[in-house]
């Protein structure tokens, strides 16, 4: 229709497509209505450390993150790849006439296709790293013994993670793979002991 914008990207338009703007003005989504809307890659990079001792009680907690970036989920679609599967978070947050928030579940190359901000997350996270606690005994019955050092710990890895990605995507790795078969950082617990003579 007359003064209605028009895109050969959405063929068939129908609800919960997505609404892409006319960036110049010419009733027509091309190429040119692409914008610049920020770095992949954060200026901003952290770590810090906490470390704590009491009598014969230790700690050290781990945190590292990153500020600000833009993180464009390449395959965070209903369909990836054309393989069927789908990730449940999709399957909860898809266009329905009582969610028109949401994008509809499509199946089809061209609208896969579509780049637009609908992809895109802010990458910035904070990861509580690693974390342990420990307690090293000590008294006389160390001596007759002969043993110079005993401690026993427990650690996990990568506990917590707070960030804007939807569920199953890793921030830490989004400015260099952001699909989601690319394995994120696995969460881990050990227990153990130091003993010395």
């Amino acid at each position: 229709k007359p003064g209605v914008t028009t895109t050969s990207l959405h063929i068939g338009v129908r609800p919960g497509d997505l609404l892409l703007e006319d960036q110049d003005g010419d009733n027509n989504i091309t190429p040119s209505d692409m914008v610049w809307l920020g770095r992949a890659r954060s200026n901003l990079l952290y770590s810090f450390n906490i470390s704590a001792t009491y009598k014969g009680f230790d700690s050290r907690i781990l945190f590292s993150g990153q500020g600000s970036a833009l993180a464009y989920l390449q395959y965070y679609a209903p369909f990836n790849s054309g393989a069927g599967q789908i990730f449940t978070d999709i399957a909860e947050h898809r266009w329905t006439e009582a969610t028109p928030q949401y994008r509809c579940l499509f199946a089809d190359k061209e609208r896969m296709g579509i780049v637009s901000t609908y992809n895109m997350y802010n990458a910035a996270y904070l990861r509580l790293k690693s974390i342990q606690f420990g307690y090293s005994f000590r008294g006389p019955w160390m001596d007759k013994a002969k043993i110079k050092g005993l401690r026993v710990y427990m650690s996990a890895e990568n506990l917590l993670t707070f960030s804007h990605f939807p569920k199953g995507y890793d921030p830490e790795r989004a400015a260099t793979n952001s699909s989601p078969t690319s394995y994120p950082v696995m969460k881990g617990a050990s227990l153990g002991m130091s003993l010395s003579f």
